[in-house]
Parts: C-alpha cells; sequence; structure tokens
C-alpha cells in the first residue's frame, strides 16, 4: 500500500480500538454519500482518486492490440482520468503515479455509460467517499435498532452486524443497544454472493465497538446510507442517539393520543348508551309505571304481565305454541334454558323456570 494512504484494512480485531496511522489523503472535491453516484457520468469523475481494494486485472494502455498482458491493481491509488479508446464506452482509463503507465478497466456488462454497477463497488472505493463517511459516521455513537433484512436484499450475506474475530454475523444481538464507531475500513476479501447484492453494498465497512459484544463491523450501502424503504435507519440498522430518543418521544406520544382517543370514543359510546337507557326508562314509567318499568329493566316477569310487558323484559321467545277453546286464547311462549310463560287471553298466568 503507498505510504501516503489512508483507507484502514478490515483485519482480525484484538477487541482495541483501531486506530489510523497513515497520512490522511487531501479531501477529493466529492460530496456525496454514494460510492459511485449514478446520476453523474464518467466525465464528472475525471482527476477523482479511487483505491483498488481486491484483485483487479486490468490491461495497460497501449497493450491491447499488441500483447495483451492484465496487471493486478490491487492496494494501488489511482486517478480516473479520459479514456484514450473513444470507441469503448463500458471501459474506464485509470492512472497509476507510482508507475506512470496508465490502464483500461473493462466491465463485463458495462455497455451503458457510467451507470451503478456491482463490479465499480466490488473492486474499487472512491477515496473521496471513504473520506465522506469517516466524516459522517467515525467517533459516533449510534442505537442499534433492527436488523436491515427489508425488502429484496433480505438473502444477502452483507447485511447485520458482523464480528471482527470470526467474521461472522451475529443475528442475536439485541435490539436498542448501544454502539460506538471506532473507524471507518475496507474489506479486501473475496466477498462471495456480492453480486447477488444488486449493488447494495460496497467493500467500505465501519468498525464498532459495545461493551457487551465486543468489536464488530457492518458493510456501507453503495447507495443512499439512509434507505427511505427502511425508515430513514442509517445503514438500514442504526440511530443516532437524538433520533432514537426522538422516536421513543414521537412513539410514546402517538400511543398516549391513541389510548385518548379510545378513552373518548368509548366514553361517546358509554354517554350515547346511558341517554338511550334514560329514554327507555322514561318510556317504560310512562307505559307501566316505576315499579313495574324497574323490574322490567331487571329483566324481571310477574303474574299479571302483558305479553307486551314480558317481551320487554325477556325479549322474544324462540317459538310460540298456540291453543283456543271455549274459554278463550292460551299460549307458550318457549325460550332457551327451560323457561316458559303461559298466557291466557294475553295476560301471563304461569312461569315455568
Amino acid at each position: 500500500m503507498p505510504s501516503n494512504a489512508q483507507i484502514d484494512i478490515l483485519t482480525k480485531s484484538t477487541n482495541t480500538k483501531p486506530t489510523d496511522t497513515n497520512p490522511r489523503l487531501p479531501v477529493v472535491q466529492y460530496d456525496s454519500t454514494y460510492n459511485y453516484d449514478k446520476q453523474y457520468d464518467i466525465s464528472s469523475y475525471y482527476g477523482l482518486k479511487i483505491y483498488c481494494a481486491t484483485q483487479c486485472n486490468t490491461m495497460r494502455y497501449g497493450d491491447q492490440a499488441n500483447h495483451p498482458e492484465y496487471y493486478n491493481l490491487r492496494d494501488r491509488y489511482l486517478t480516473i482520468i479520459p479514456n484514450p479508446d473513444t470507441n469503448s464506452s463500458y471501459r474506464i482509463a485509470l492512472y497509476d503515479s507510482l508507475s506512470g503507465y496508465s490502464y483500461i478497466y473493462r466491465f463485463a456488462h458495462f455497455n451503458q455509460g457510467f451507470e451503478d454497477n456491482y463490479q465499480l463497488n466490488y473492486y474499487f472505493v472512491m477515496v473521496a467517499y471513504y473520506e465522506k463517511i469517516k466524516e459522517l459516521y467515525e467517533g459516533k455513537d449510534f442505537i442499534y435498532v433492527r436488523e436491515d433484512d427489508n425488502g429484496f436484499y433480505g438473502s444477502t450475506p452483507f447485511n447485520g452486524l458482523r464480528s471482527r474475530e470470526t467474521f461472522t454475523r451475529n443475528s442475536e444481538i439485541k435490539k436498542e443497544t448501544l454502539w460506538h464507531c471506532d473507524g471507518i475500513g475496507v474489506d479486501p476479501s473475496d466477498l462471495n454472493g456480492f453480486a447477488y447484492a444488486n449493488g447494495k453494498y460496497n467493500r467500505v465497512v465501519l468498525y464498532l465497538s459495545n461493551e457487551e459484544y465486543g468489536s464488530y463491523y457492518c458493510y456501507a450501502y453503495s447507495n443512499d446510507m439512509n434507505d427511505g424503504k427502511a425508515g430513514n435507519y442509517i445503514l438500514g440498522k442504526f440511530q443516532t442517539p437524538e433520533a432514537y430518543a426522538k422516536a421513543k418521544r414521537q412513539k410514546a406520544a402517538a400511543a398516549q393520543a391513541k389510548k385518548k382517543k379510545q378513552e373518548e370514543e368509548r366514553a361517546k359510546i358509554n354517554a350515547e348508551r346511558a341517554k338511550q337507557d334514560r329514554e327507555n326508562h322514561e318510556r317504560l314509567v310512562r307505559l307501566y309505571g316505576q315499579q313495574k318499568a324497574d323490574m322490567i329493566e331487571r329483566g324481571e316477569v310477574a303474574i299479571g304481565f302483558t305479553k307486551a310487558m314480558c317481551k320487554e323484559a325477556w325479549g322474544s321467545p324462540s317459538s310460540v305454541n298456540t291453543t283456543e277453546n271455549k274459554y278463550g286464547k292460551h299460549e307458550q311462549w318457549v325460550y332457551g334454558g327451560g323457561r316458559y310463560l303461559y298466557f291466557e287471553n294475553g295476560v301471563l298466568t304461569t312461569i315455568q323456570k
């Protein structure tokens, strides 16, 4: 690695806070939370430095036709320059200041200009993007609030928090735990399955530490660092302590408002029910007098009640058996639970329970 490199390489943790002993390069004029921002064409990147994070075989310019030989640019800092081969829109030209040579890198599926492409994120890190991530997150605290298993990307191996001792993902980390960002690095390993992440991630990682769990890391997003679909969580899983406290307050306020609304609705329903009961009581008193009205409201019947009064007290029967003779009309009202009422000429004469 060049002596002026400021990019830190992900290695096995010793559970000590990472330090950056390399001098920092001047920050390139590129202010974006995208490793590669697809809204710009390739000419917008001329003069910007990139870091080749893993083995990347390129051709030295001028060798393509005669004796193509591939050169590995791993650990090199390169500058994006105009491509001398104007007929190759899916190639980018890279200048290596150490060797003084220019190199051509060709993207296998790169035929629509400088679009977002997983190969860009697999091999290269924009130095200014790296610096931007350091500026945004290094030395700051975050609350872990959720896994970033959201939507299409849930099956990729790059989400979640990963141990710096074992390089494995831990899906059992408790939510609402406090983490400190100790530094920013780059993962140079062979990232199996990287293509299937559809360009969501890149090789930049955040070094994180927690008193209970120790040293961990997580991958940065290639696109917006705040994933809108994930509710504007940082890297799909974190919130700042301030944002977390605000969200907790908002959640508590929303719960309180919901509870108040439910109580108001219950009070309204109870008031309406009380009004109906009062009006019904007044109606029964007008029809049958205070004593009988009280009995009816308690669900009681008595000998001498009319059929209307019994229906007010017990409701309509499930069935009615009628008999008529020279003495008049006899009715048996059948209710559930072995209850029966017997009427003669419309007046209750017998109660069977």
